[in-house]
């Protein structure tokens, strides 16, 4: 399996972008209504782009969760509020609600 292009990602412009100093690149570009665009479609574009946007936060996130619970870490320990992984989790779901 070949690798995914790694974080952070950022959404602007109608395109999700790499951002590493030097080198920025389009992930993708996020296409929208061709005709009788709404203001309602433009927010599910501007969602969509934001989930994909987060996309290296959330599998960053899930893989220490994963990687916690193999060390035999307690849930409630994990995710405790103030835990470093809550607070990557809460910025990675933050990320992509667009905030």
């Amino acid at each position: 399996m070949s690798k995914h292009t790694p974080g952070p990602w950022t959404y602007g412009s109608k395109s999700v972008w790499h951002l590493e100093p030097g080198s920025e690149k389009a992930i993708c570009t996020i296409h929208g209504p061709r005709r009788r665009t709404t203001p309602l479609k433009i927010q599910e574009r501007n969602a969509n782009a934001n989930l994909i946007a987060a996309a290296p936060d959330l599998f960053e996130v899930t893989n220490a969760i994963k990687m916690a619970l193999d060390m035999g870490i307690p849930v409630a320990e994990i995710l405790a509020p103030g835990s470093q992984i809550r607070r990557a989790v809460d910025a990675a779901i933050a990320k992509a609600e667009g905030r």
